[in-house]
């Protein structure tokens, strides 16, 4: 099994939030501890730009292979 670091698994967590699109920017970035939720979009918000619905399909799927 491959190494996880603490901090791979956070990036996850905050992305798999961002990627149900059922929970508010606010409360992701509270979660993460950031005073604001622009700091968190624009570190995690990135990852979905181009297409928010596939890429929480992906990872969805990636988490259903496991």
């Amino acid at each position: 099994m491959k190494e996880v670091h603490f901090h791979s698994l956070r990036k996850t967590n905050i992305s798999v939030q961002y990627a149900s699109n059922k929970i508010s920017s606010e409360i992701i970035a509270d979660r993460a501890g950031h005073a604001n939720d622009k700091v968190t979009k624009q570190n995690y918000l990135k990852i979905f730009k181009k297409d928010d619905h596939k890429t929480a399909e992906i990872v969805g799927s990636l988490f259903a292979n496991n």
